[in-house]
Order: C-alpha cells, then structure tokens, then sequence
C-alpha cells in the first residue's frame, strides 16, 4: 500500500475567489499568485481529515485542479471509499509530455505570470494565472507505478475538452491499471461540452446532462 508522504508544511488557506478591494467583485488573478502546489495538497489533505472525522465514509469529487487534487488523493489517503476525478489538468494541450514537465519545473523558479483565458463570466476571472496552470500539472505523477490507496476510482474525461489534454490523462489512469489499481475511466458524451461542465451558467454546458452522471458517480450517501 502507498505510504503517506508527510505534510510539509501547515495547510494555508487557497486563495480562489478572493474578493477586490472593496469587496464588490471578484479580484484579478494576482490573488493567487503566491499559491503552491503544496498549499493546495494540504488543503485537501486537511479537508479529507474534517471529512474523515464527521462521517463513515468520504467521497470526493474534483474537477479540473480539483481533480488533479482528487488523484492525489486516490493516490494516498487509504481511508477514501470512492474519488471522482473530472477533467484533472494534469497537462498543457497539444504539448508533449516533456514540454509541459519543463513548464512546471521552469514555471516554480520564475515569478507568477498571467496566461490568457476564455471565460466571460463574471464570476469568473478572464485570466488563469501561471503558478496556477503550474500547480495543476505538478501534484500527481510520481506514483502511479503503484495501486491508488482509495478503494475506488473514477476518471471522467470530456472528448471535447480543450483545456485538457485528455490523451496524457487516459495514459496516466492506465499505468494506474496497470498496477492493479482499482481505477475506472468513464467519458463524458460528445456532445460539446465545455472543460468547466460543472458551472450552470457555462453556455455551452448542460448539467441537465452532466449533474446526474456525476452524481450517480459518486453513489449513494
């Protein structure tokens, strides 16, 4: 069984969804700035002891960085019963394997920079900070030579994603089966849908669709 990796470092407090000055919007991209991939780890870590602790059992379900994260926790917390990862950024599209290694590893010795973004929503920023990108690729990829600790795993991959470059993940779970793991992949119906398929006001998504398959995912409480 995986051995725990010890926490590094007290767990901060992730700084999505901070607000502006003033209060009345939701501030730049600069406000996660300073953000790490360990901050984000032991966040989770942490989050998955409260959960651990007021209940029988824990599920989890994370998309895109909340996916990744929810590998990470497929990867090492044996007392999980079931993680639902949807669309973990674990790779920069369209580039290869190595390229987006180098960018992670360049990117945590460089300052927070601002890569452009898509989302016209407005509770949502129009950009995605680098460090942020950088923190999605880096938690999970050492250790999947090895079973997941969770007892069971699902990946949901979206065949329309843009965001995310659904063949390294595909890759990634097999070597996860691979190791006896017990790692499901499930895909999303082509239909269009956007890398975001959570978010109800996406206008490209439909939770009508997508909200019942997760739901049904992650089982019964």
């Amino acid at each position: 069984m995986p051995i725990r990796p010890p926490p590094l470092r007290p767990s901060g407090r992730p700084r999505h969804g901070l607000a502006n000055g003033d209060g009345t919007a939701i501030g730049g991209v600069g406000k996660v700035g300073s953000l790490s991939a360990l901050e984000l780890r032991d966040d989770a870590d942490d989050s998955i002891d409260v959960a651990a602790g007021l209940g029988d059992e824990v599920r989890v379900l994370g998309l895109s960085m909340g996916g990744v994260l929810a590998m990470w926790t497929a990867q090492f917390r044996d007392d999980v019963q079931r993680v639902v990862a949807v669309a973990p950024a674990i790779s920069i599209p369209g580039l290869p394997h190595f390229v987006t290694t180098a960018f992670v590893n360049l990117g945590n010795r460089l300052p927070n920079f601002s890569l452009p973004g898509s989302s016209k929503l407005d509770h949502a920023s129009g950009n995605r900070p680098g460090r942020c990108q950088r923190c999605s690729c880096s938690p999970v990829r050492t250790r999947t030579n090895s079973p997941a600790a969770a007892d069971e795993v699902v990946v949901v991959l979206n065949p329309d994603d843009e965001q995310v470059d659904v063949g390294e993940v595909r890759q990634l779970v097999e070597r996860w089966e691979d190791a006896d793991g017990m790692v499901e992949i499930v895909d999303l119906p082509a239909v269009g849908l956007p890398h975001d398929v959570i978010d109800e006001d996406q206008p490209d998504g439909d939770v009508d669709l997508v909200y019942p398959l997760l739901v049904d995912l992650v089982g019964p409480i």
